[in-house]
């Protein structure tokens, strides 16, 4: 497996290098199938996230009493922490985080019925690894006639999906069961209650003002009268 720098590499089976990181396991990696002797598949046990990277497999190959290296391309394994949604009421919208080693080629896609939205995937840098994460925002989603909405979290690498995670939160969208939701309902009541009383206010405001002006002009008759006596 690789090591730190691009030039070293580190054996992990069958004679361990003696330089492997305390992080690795020492005796974690064995064959698959201990019965054949062409089948040189690998079982590690014990995995963590320093475990990320291009695995190559080395052979000798005899050719006229001459030993001949060969090497593969090489697998690579990214390990990553276990995908982790939930909502977030404050800004509405839901959020996707996981924990790798390594970021390069590594996104979180939110997918859903109806459409994809690949969303940058921000890296923040640990002690000794980078948490990953991606922010949807569940009001750009249409419900399309659905109560109730899926996300599915998509952890990509270089476009392969490696593995999901899935939420359910209600619907957001304008639409919803054939009708309106009752979100855009409730706050067009509003603005009609509040826009009836705002009128009702005004009208009262005016209906004092010129009752009292009457009054007053009453008033001032009736006192032009009394001083011409």
């Amino acid at each position: 497996m690789p090591g730190p720098d691009e030039d070293n590499e580190f054996f992990v089976f069958p004679h361990v290098a003696p330089g492997i990181p305390n992080n690795l396991c020492q005796n974690c990696v064995g064959r698959t199938n201990q019965n054949n002797d062409t089948d040189m598949s690998l079982t590690i046990a014990n995995v963590r996230l320093p475990y990320t990277g291009t695995y190559v497999c080395h052979m000798s190959v005899r050719v006229n009493s001459k030993k001949k290296p060969v090497s593969g391309n090489g697998t690579y394994l990214l390990v990553h922490e276990p995908l982790d949604t939930s909502i977030n009421v404050t800004t509405n919208s839901i959020l996707c985080r996981s924990e790798v080693q390594e970021v390069k080629d590594v996104f979180l896609i939110w997918d859903y019925d109806g459409g994809r939205i690949e969303n940058p995937t921000y890296p923040q840098a640990l002690k000794s690894s980078y948490e990953i994460s991606t922010e949807l925002h569940i009001g750009k989603i249409e419900c399309r006639g659905r109560e109730n909405v899926t996300a599915v979290c998509l952890l990509q690498y270089m476009g392969n999906t490696l593995t999901n995670r899935s939420i359910e939160f209600p619907c957001p969208g304008s639409y919803a069961g054939g009708g309106m939701t009752s979100q855009p309902v409730l706050l067009y009541v509003l603005l009609l209650v509040s826009s009836l009383l705002i009128l009702l206010i005004v009208t009262l405001v005016f209906c004092v003002r010129k009752r009292r002006r009457r009054r007053e002009e009453s008033d001032l008759v009736y006192t032009n009268i009394e001083n011409n006596k």
